[in-house]
């Protein structure tokens, strides 16, 4: 697996350009808090003005009085820290705030080294042999194909290895014999198994390295002194990949939801069928790992059910007249979207229906076939 020289000049001239402090905190947690809410340290650095890091505690192997105590290790590469806070969460939702929000955190001896206990009003010294566990960074990202599952934060599996010799102090992840579909593969790195710390901090790590389907070696390199990633892929065989075909909508009400299709046994389409009641759905496509939308405004309805869908601005939509089940399918060779819409039971087949006679009650449009009453949407007239 090759390796990128710059990537270790860079490491060398880091350790001597920044003079970063190494700063642990620790918390006393009560006993019926802990399986309930995350601890997380929230802190503000000189000449970061804007920005929270969020960083997660972790449980050490001591106690206080019976309960747990939590510990936050963080490198310091400012001036000093601005403000520190340890609030609770419960998941992503705010509960409740530890430390009063702008206490002054000027000094390192103020807080380095040092326990909040709960409901307490001031720093005290950490238990003797309490430390804070090693780190675990682990690779979270949307290719289903490479990580198992796609942005999960908690897969042993993508866990990383601390680096060794010219490594050292640097983590990493191997995969080897991976077979890729061509296109943008988009990751993080995690910290703890959680979202509180990831890298990059803001947009995806976007890996536009594989170009062209095959059978790869994968290498991910993270220095979590400065964040910065390096991401490795060789060719070592051959093989044709079909892209993943995905498609997000509020077809169940959250834009969350992730359909996947499957590929046909003549593997120049992929099909997924949705049981759907009649209503107008938004929708977008995720051809293989991109990371943009694929959704350029094309609108599905009986009449035009069969788009070229390609990037551009827009949701995709489609009008489901009827309840039942909706088949989507994917031509690879043409970029084209179909929609196959259910039968609808009076409107579709009264005209090739000698035995359905149309009528008009009460002032609206009525189908009768084989004695039975339909409206012009379909429904049984009572």
């Amino acid at each position: 697996m090759r390796k990128i020289l710059s990537l270790f000049v860079a490491a060398i001239f880091s350790a001597t350009m920044f003079a970063a402090t190494a700063t642990t905190v620790y918390y006393s947690v009560p006993s019926a808090t802990v399986g309930t809410y995350n601890v997380r340290l929230n802190v503000k650095l000189q000449g970061d003005a804007d920005n929270w890091r969020r960083i997660a505690m972790v449980k050490t192997d001591v106690t206080n009085n019976g309960d747990p105590v939590y510990a936050c290790a963080f490198t310091d590469l400012y001036d000093g820290l601005a403000t520190m806070q340890i609030q609770l969460y419960d998941g992503d939702d705010w509960k409740s705030q530890v430390i009063p929000f702008e206490n002054d955190w000027t000094g390192e001896a103020t807080y380095n080294g040092k326990m909040w206990v709960h409901g307490g009003s001031a720093w005290v010294d950490a238990p003797a042999g309490a430390a804070v566990p090693d780190p675990v960074y682990t690779v979270a990202g949307d290719s289903e194909t490479l990580f198992g599952t796609a942005w999960a934060t908690n897969l042993a599996a993508n866990d990383m290895v601390a680096g060794t010799g010219l490594l050292a102090g640097m983590y990493i992840w191997t995969k080897e014999g991976v077979t890729l579909p061509a296109g943008d593969i988009s990751f993080k790195i995690v910290k703890n198994h959680t979202w509180d710390e990831a890298w990059p901090s803001s947009a995806n790590f976007v890996w536009d390295e594989i170009t062209e389907s095959g059978v790869y070696d994968i290498e991910i390199i993270f220095d979590p002194s400065n964040g910065e990633i390096t991401a490795n892929a060789d060719k070592t065989g051959s093989a044709t990949v079909k892209p993943t075909i995905k498609m997000h909508g509020d077809f169940t009400g959250s834009w969350a939801t992730t359909e996947a299709f499957a590929l046909a046994g003549n593997s120049e389409t992929a099909s997924l069928t949705l049981n759907l009641a009649a209503n107008s759905y938004e929708f977008g496509m995720r051809i293989g790992g991109d990371a943009n939308w694929t959704s350029n405004g094309a609108a599905f309805s009986r009449s035009s059910a069969s788009h070229e869908v390609v990037s551009g601005t827009g949701n995709l939509t489609l009008a489901a007249d009827v309840a039942g089940d909706y088949v989507f399918t994917w031509t690879y060779a043409s970029n084209t979207l179909t929609v196959t819409f259910p039968t609808s039971t009076a409107l579709d087949n009264v005209e090739n229906d000698a035995k359905a006679v149309k009528t008009i009650e009460n002032g609206q449009l009525v189908i009768i076939r084989n004695g039975v009453k339909y409206n012009a949407q379909g429904a049984v007239v009572r």
